[in-house]
């Protein structure tokens, strides 16, 4: 029972950090895609405008 409980300590300490990098990965994937979606959307403003927002 021992082993077990140690085997999975292990697993943990090496699973815990990749775990927070996917999780900053994925965060910047949703940054970058809610950046290209605003800039689409003030090209689409400029289009029907004819000047800028900001």
């Amino acid at each position: 029972m021992l082993i077990v409980i140690a085997i999975l300590g292990i697993l943990a300490v090496i699973a815990i950090p990749q775990y927070a990098k996917i999780r900053i990965r994925a965060a910047n994937a949703t940054t970058l895609t809610d950046i290209k979606n605003a800039k689409t959307e003030l090209n689409a403003f400029y289009s029907e405008k004819n000047y800028y927002l900001f």
